[in-house]
């Protein structure tokens, strides 16, 4: 018998662990992986797009409501009202387009585990069905 060294605190911890039903694992390819990490450049076009839209918004308003007297105040005004407003709606399409780039790498990593359970369903291997007869 393999003698046991008397347990300190600092050694070994008490480790409780509570047994799950099912762990799944995935295959995941390099570039699946990369493309994970890199994540997705859609949040900094909402962000862009979220602020350009509140000060196109905040800029017509003011357009709307507020007499402008002095032409090149209005010029100046009505010039940052369409520049954000073009601004707001491009980077709000570019965001709607990549937003899904993420997304689709994992559904594409998680129907390989539908494509194994089929597989699963049908039978087990066709290698491990044919034994030579006489076994």
């Amino acid at each position: 018998m393999v003698e046991q060294a008397e347990r300190t605190p600092s050694s070994n911890p008490l480790i409780i662990r509570a047994a799950m039903g099912e762990i799944v694992l995935y295959d995941v390819t390099e570039d699946e992986l990369n493309s994970l990490e890199a994540g997705t450049p859609s949040s900094i076009y909402l962000n862009f797009s979220l602020a350009l839209i509140t000060a196109f918004i905040s800029f017509l308003i003011v357009i709307l409501t507020v007499p402008i007297n002095s032409n090149r105040s209005f010029v100046a005004f009505l010039s940052v009202t369409v520049i954000s407003g073009i601004g707001g709606l491009i980077t709000l399409f570019l965001w709607w387009r990549t937003k899904e780039s993420v997304s689709v790498v994992a559904k594409r990593i998680r129907a390989r585990k539908k494509d194994i359970t089929k597989e699963a369903e049908v039978g087990p291997n066709t290698l491990q069905q044919t034994t030579p007869p006489g076994i």
